[in-house]
């Protein structure tokens, strides 16, 4: 008698010896215009290049029974390969996003043209495609062309392989040896220059300061709350020598160089002001 798999999400997805593609997008309200643009991409561009090659599934044309989490991460988890359409910026599928990159398996990322990608896959390979009748024409063309560099079984590269190989090599040193202090400061340059790119791509973001700051930042709050905020911006050895220090949990201050931390002044700032500390700049 057959068994059923305790887990659900262990079920294999394939359909005899053909592949799935497994595309997420916003799906919205039947009838909706969010609904329009996606069955529209899926039918004028992307099924008939995907076709050939694999059975291609979106969320809301599942017709399996069951629930519809437990389908829809199984075969983000699973599937062969992933399209990511993340023009709307949608909650859900930035969430898919992330947890397929956790996967470490093949995906392609599309968004329409203007969309601001969110710092953390801003540089990340993405077809931009026009929302209109030649611009699926040319996003077929785009997605034929990144199908052929897809392998079986190649290493995937994306934010969360990048991090997990940079936990790897550094729990494979001790924290005295100068590869750590080679690796960090490495990923620490990392950030910045992506950062930078961030901000070339993004001219016109608001910011919270009208011009960078020369001097330190002054941060005020409590002592729980700025070694949170000392993690937060990746300033691990201060805020575990501040955490060990015997101070009583009142209001403190700590000066920052902007130029010491891995994130843009306005960033650190946003940051502080979101966790309610308080910031004086000094120029």
């Amino acid at each position: 008698m057959a068994t059923t798999p305790a887990n659900d999400l262990e079920q294999p997805i394939s359909k005899q010896d053909k592949k799935v593609c497994f595309v997420i997008a916003p799906i919205g309200s039947e009838d909706s215009a969010t609904r329009r643009a996606t069955d529209g991409m899926l039918d004028s561009a992307l099924n008939p290049v995907l076709n050939d090659r694999y059975d291609v599934e979106v969320a809301h044309r599942i017709s399996q029974t069951g629930s519809i989490t437990q389908q829809v991460l199984k075969r983000v988890l699973q599937a062969d390969l992933v399209v990511a359409v993340i023009s709307e910026l949608n909650p859900n599928v930035m969430y898919e996003l992330g947890i397929r990159h956790a996967a470490a398996k093949p995906v392609v990322v599309l968004a329409e043209s203007g969309t601001k990608l969110p710092f953390d896959v801003a540089t990340e390979r993405t077809i931009f495609y026009e929302p209109d009748p030649m611009g699926m024409l040319e996003l077929s063309k785009e997605l034929s062309q990144a199908l052929k560099h897809i392998r079986s079984g190649q290493e995937e590269d994306n934010p969360v392989t990048r991090a997990n190989k940079g936990i790897a090599a550094l729990a494979s040193t001790g924290p005295q040896d100068p590869t750590t202090h080679i690796i960090e400061r490495l990923d620490r340059l990392e950030v910045q220059i992506a950062r930078s790119w961030f901000d070339l791509k993004n001219p016109n973001r608001s910011a919270d300061i009208s011009r960078p700051p020369t001097g330190p930042m002054q941060i005020k709050g409590s002592k729980s709350q700025i070694v949170s905020f000392l993690y937060e911006i990746d300033e691990f050895e201060t805020a575990m020598a501040l955490s060990e220090k015997d101070e009583p949990d009142g209001e403190i201050s700590i000066s920052i160089m902007p130029n010491d931390t891995p994130y843009t002044p306005e960033r650190v700032q946003e940051v502080a002001s979101s966790m309610g500390l308080t910031v004086n700049w000094y120029y």
